[in-house]
C-alpha cells in the first residue's frame, strides 16, 4: 500500500511539472520591469543634463492568450529625481550669479522648497503613468507588438525576459511576474 502510494505521488509531481514547464513556451502572462526616461527628459530640459541621474518609470505589461496586450506604465518615481535635479540646478544658478542661497530665499521670499515646488508646477507630468492595450504576434522567441498605429515594436523574448527598444528610452527589459 505504501508503494503503491509513492508511485502515485511521484506521477502526481511529475505531472505537476509538466504543467508549469510549459507555461514558459508562451509569452501569455505578466511580465514587469523598469526603464528610464532621462535622455527623453534632458531632450525637453537640456538644463537638467548635469543634474538629472536618472528618471525611472516601471512597465508592467500582460499578454492573452487571445492575441492582445495590456500595458500600464507607472513614471510617478521620476518625481524625487525631477526635484533633487531642479534643486541642484537653481543652487548652482543662484551661485553663479554670485548670491548665496540664503540670499536668495531673502530676496525672493520664498524658501528653496518652495522654488523648486514652483518649478514643478510648472511642468506637466499629467502623462507619467499611462495605460494602453493592443495586439501582438509572436513567433520564434519574436514579439511584434501594435497599440493600433503606425508604429509597431518589436521584441524579442527567451524564457521569462522579454527584451524591446523603445526610441525614447532605450531598452525594456520584463522579467515574467
Amino acid at each position: 500500500m505504501k508503494k503503491l502510494f509513492a508511485i502515485l505521488l511521484v506521477l502526481c509531481m511529475v505531472v505537476a511539472l509538466a504543467a508549469c514547464g510549459g507555461s514558459k513556451n508562451t509569452v501569455v502572462g505578466t511580465w514587469t520591469g523598469t526603464a528610464d526616461a532621462r535622455q527623453t527628459m534632458i531632450e525637453a530640459a537640456p538644463e537638467l543634463a548635469d543634474y538629472l541621474k536618472a528618471a525611472p518609470f516601471s512597465v508592467t505589461m500582460t499578454f492573452n492568450s487571445d492575441g492582445t496586450y495590456s500595458y500600464t506604465i507607472d513614471g510617478t518615481p521620476i518625481v524625487p529625481e525631477m526635484r533633487t535635479a531642479v534643486r541642484s540646478y537653481l543652487e548652482d544658478y543662484i551661485k553663479q550669479q554670485g548670491f548665496t542661497v540664503a540670499e536668495f530665499e531673502e530676496a525672493a521670499k520664498m524658501t528653496m522648497d518652495q522654488a523648486v515646488e514652483s518649478v514643478m508646477e510648472e511642468v506637466d507630468l499629467s502623462d507619467l503613468s499611462q495605460t494602453g492595450s493592443g495586439t501582438y504576434t509572436e513567433s520564434n522567441g519574436q514579439l511584434v507588438l501594435d497599440a493600433g498605429s503606425n508604429d509597431e515594436v518589436n521584441a524579442t523574448w527567451s524564457g521569462d525576459v522579454i527584451n524591446f527598444t523603445v526610441e525614447e528610452f532605450g531598452t525594456i527589459i520584463l522579467t515574467r511576474k
